[in-house]
């Protein structure tokens, strides 16, 4: 009866021990798992000689909130970070590891509520059927324009419009422009001669610009789409917020963006960390596949085609070549039809997010802002 007697006290007042007799793995783990789970320790006799098993649970029901309560007071507001991260800018301290802290202080302890770096990295193969069944039919083999075709229509339309344009001017100039007798150096018929000459030069100076200073034309081109074209200034802004919200999902945040730019429009992410010979693993390779390819879906889920994904998917390819171990072309095809499908999913699960986004960018908002605008956006369970 004593030895008896003394191992219900013992039970009574030291339950943790009892505890780990039968269940071991617990006493490893950390306290704060052991509340949050809530582990009730019973033991099957001497119920008397111990606390109550429902006193217990509400003891540790009361801690587990207790804890969350604590999570609750240190994670950051969207409102505290957009502060702290213009901070940083102001201060010339716009680095990744600072911005990234600051974006993981918003997750708290337990990494929920925040949507930078909420989505899985989760590569599966997938093949082109695949693609328009994952994607509803809005991602199909003819959707998306990855060989510069809209480029090119582009470059021959401005191509036959210039040479055109500079026959009809040449021969209007060579009609209308009289003899000038009484200028040096221009007498007679000769201005006649030399604008009518340089106006039917201009196809040639065309090409030549296209072969020596590609960028400059392309940066021409683009500003002139922008002056007639409406939907060309939409899908700008709309390509660069799939590149944006993508990324920022994925774990990568943007250093900068420009949106509206007649020159450049860009998404400019921080540097993946890679090692010390610049290659890549294979997940961080998956990351830039859906990011690279987000913008050209976006497009297609606004518009119903995709026309800017040229340059990304060039850009990819320079990104692809550095994996480690080596891809060969056709796990490489499955990497770039998982972008497609990884970006298309992030972007409609995130669509509420996705439209305040474009909106912010077409304003011009800061990253900051943007960051802020992103959090602040109901998530799909809170619709």
């Amino acid at each position: 009866m004593r030895v008896r007697s003394a191992v219900a006290l013992l039970c009574a007042f030291a339950p943790a021990v009892s505890g780990f007799a039968l269940a071991p793995q617990l006493h490893a783990a950390p306290a704060a798992n052991r509340h949050s789970r809530g582990v009730c320790v019973t033991h099957p006799t001497w119920p008397s000689a111990r606390p109550s098993t429902s006193l217990r649970c509400a003891v540790e029901t009361s801690t587990s909130r207790t804890k969350e309560e604590e999570c609750d007071r240190k994670k950051l507001l969207p409102a505290q970070a957009r502060q702290m991260l213009e901070q940083l800018a102001k201060e010339d301290k716009w680095e990744k590891n600072a911005v990234v802290e600051v974006l993981n202080a918003m997750q708290g302890e337990k990494g929920t509520g925040a949507m930078f770096n909420s989505s899985a990295i989760l590569f599966r193969r997938t093949t082109r059927g695949e693609i328009q069944m994952l994607t509803r039919g809005v991602i199909k083999p003819n959707t998306i324009d990855l060989n510069g075709d809209d480029d090119m229509e582009v470059l021959n339309q401005a191509f036959y419009a210039t040479l055109f344009s500079s026959m009809a001017l040449s021969t209007v100039a060579a009609v209308v422009i009289p003899d000038v007798p009484d200028m040096p150096f221009l007498r007679d018929s000769v201005l006649r001669f030399v604008v009518t000459i340089g106006i039917g030069g201009l196809p040639f100076a065309f090409l030549g610009a296209g072969l020596s200073v590609p960028g400059l034309l392309q940066a021409a081109l683009i500003q002139v789409r922008r002056l007639v074209s409406e939907e060309f200034r939409q899908r700008l802004v709309v390509h660069e917020a799939g590149h944006m919200l993508v990324g920022y999902c994925m774990g990568l945040p943007v250093a900068d963006y420009s949106a509206n730019d007649p020159i450049l429009n860009a998404c400019q992410f921080f540097e993946v960390d890679d090692d010390i010979a610049g290659r890549l693993d294979h997940q961080q390779v998956d990351v830039m596949c859906g990011i690279s390819l987000a913008g050209v879906v976006a497009e297609s889920i606004k518009f119903g085609d995709g026309v800017g994904g040229f340059a990304d998917l060039s850009q990819l390819q320079g990104l692809i070549s550095r994996a480690t171990p080596r891809l060969n072309d056709k796990q490489q095809m499955e990497r770039v039809r998982w972008g497609c499908v990884s970006a298309y999913t992030t972007i409609k699960r995130n669509e509420i997010a996705f439209d305040r986004l474009i909106e912010a960018m077409t304003a011009g908002a800061s990253v900051p802002e943007c960051i802020q605008i992103l959090e602040e956006s109901p998530r799909p369970s809170e619709k």
